[in-house]
């Protein structure tokens, strides 16, 4: 039996998308209503943690989620806020996402004029990723009704199913669900709202229940969802790399522990803005025995597993080395760069650096990046492989691509007006797995490294800031403030 084309899109098109919905979450019980005719897991605010709550003594937020929100509980404490829904309602920045709009801090990118729910009998988020680890609050207009520690580490069911107080709802007009991802700096916030009926109702919405659409109507829904989402991170296209099933990823293929194996430099910090973090890095880098981004991500990286991609290889990520070989185009080219992804990128021609920039998402801005290799070098190269890291936050994220060469050369670009081609290539998020495997050390040949001058500390109107410094046992946590 041949599925017909609908049906093949339909499904080709939810698995794509069942490998992004999970990247970060949201309440999915009671239903919140969005502003558009689905749901953004993306965060609706950011804190800068170590400005509002400082780093205590002997600990660090630039560490494992775990102790980030051992951490975090241990400044918390030590200060005057009272709840995790009042002291991101004092800190955060909202965020603006397109098609959502402007997050508030009532509800995030849900309306606080949707549709009225019934009380179910345990809230529930999509599945919270597990990296995200920190603390979780529900409230029915001003009663919290449920908190926890670390809902991440705590609740680790599809859906998380919190068992919040009902009783204590009864006469509300609204819930309110709040979660802290504490995994890096700044730390980001997500926040759901429902109005609320009155009534009572023990029955769960399951997620074919949410999506009783025809096909066209499914395929429309599914593209909006993936396009909302499709450059949260990103992969190469020119070369097109093969992949072990229909679509892509762009999820990192590796993490980097960024302070261990390039130790801060002094007065700088890998925890501040994304700029900031790549001037130290190449401080670091600089002084380091590494030769090149290949060769620190061959000595340091850890590979990381996602499915249905498998586990990733430090030559090519989640791509294949025995894909289908492409001609070598104009110029390599890969979804937009995320622009808080900053960080250096290169292109390798088998073991020749055809290309390097120290900052690519800061100096390649296009959609899609272009970036202009030395092809003539790769002459008689089998595989092309590009790596680019992601310094926003510890630990680095590495992402990797490759695609073998046919030996020709072409000038054209990879054309995605087609439907089939969309969906082929689209970077499709994915959970951010952990660590699975520290790979050995590898032979990489020398070259020269880019030089960056370290910048002074910021100013603002002429004038400088303020930096306190809060030692870490890994690195500095700088705070910035303006007088």
């Amino acid at each position: 039996m041949v599925a017909s084309p609908s049906v093949s899109l339909v499904a080709l098109a939810a698995a794509a998308f069942a490998a992004t919905a999970n990247a970060h979450s949201y309440m999915i019980l009671p239903l919140p209503t969005w502003p558009v005719s689905w749901g953004t897991n993306s965060p609706s605010g950011t804190i800068e943690g170590d400005t509002y709550l400082p780093v205590p003594d002997g600990m660090s937020y630039s560490t494992d989620p775990y102790d980030n929100t051992e951490a975090y509980w241990t400044a918390f404490n030590a200060s005057n806020y009272t709840s995790l829904l009042q002291f991101a309602a004092a800190t955060q920045v909202l965020q603006s996402v397109s098609s959502f709009g402007t997050a508030t801090a009532a509800c995030g990118f849900s309306l606080t004029n949707g549709t009225a729910r019934d009380l179910p009998a345990e809230v529930e988020w999509n599945q919270l990723t597990s990296s995200h680890e920190g603390p979780c609050e529900v409230w029915c207009d001003d009663t919290l009704v449920f908190e926890d520690w670390n809902c991440a580490l705590d609740y680790t069911s599809d859906p998380a199913k919190l068992p919040y107080d009902v009783a204590k709802c009864e006469g509300s007009s609204m819930l309110t669900s709040i979660w802290l991802a504490l995994h890096a700096l700044p730390w980001q916030v997500y926040t759901n709202c429902a109005p609320l009926t009155g009534d009572l109702s023990s029955s769960s919405v399951t997620p074919m229940q949410r999506i009783m659409l025809s096909p066209s109507t499914t395929i429309a829904l599914l593209a909006a969802m993936l396009a909302a989402q499709v450059n949260a991170h990103s992969n190469m296209i020119l070369p097109l790399p093969t992949w072990p099933v229909d679509w892509s990823t762009n999820s990192f293929a590796a993490l980097i522990e960024g302070d261990t194996y390039l130790p801060c430099p002094d007065g700088m910090s890998y925890s501040t803005d994304p700029y900031d973090n790549t001037e130290a890095y190449w401080t670091a880098f600089n002084a380091s025995d590494y030769t090149s981004l290949k060769d620190l991500v061959d000595q340091t990286a850890a590979v990381q597993t996602l499915s249905p991609f498998g586990t990733a290889t430090l030559e090519c990520g989640y791509s294949l080395a025995n894909g289908t070989a492409q001609d070598l185009p104009e110029e390599v080219e890969w979804n937009q760069l995320t622009s808080s992804h900053e960080g250096p990128c290169e292109v390798w021609c088998d073991d020749t650096l055809v290309f390097e920039d120290w900052n690519c998402a800061l100096d390649y801005t296009s959609d899609p990046a272009k970036l202009p290799y030395d092809s003539a070098k790769c002459s008689g190269a089998s595989v092309l492989t590009s790596y680019w890291l992601a310094l926003h936050g510890l630990p680095w994220q590495v992402y990797i691509n490759c695609a073998p060469l046919t030996g020709s050369y072409s000038s054209s670009s990879a054309d995605s007006s087609t439907p089939s081609t969309t969906i082929a290539t689209l970077a499709t998020g994915a959970p951010e797995a952990t660590p699975t495997t520290t790979t050995a050390a590898s032979e990489t040949p020398t070259t020269t490294t880019a030089t960056t001058t370290t910048s002074d500390a910021s100013t603002v109107d002429g004038e400088a800031d303020d930096v306190t410094e809060t030692t870490t046992d890994k690195c500095s946590v700088r705070s910035r403030r303006r007088d």
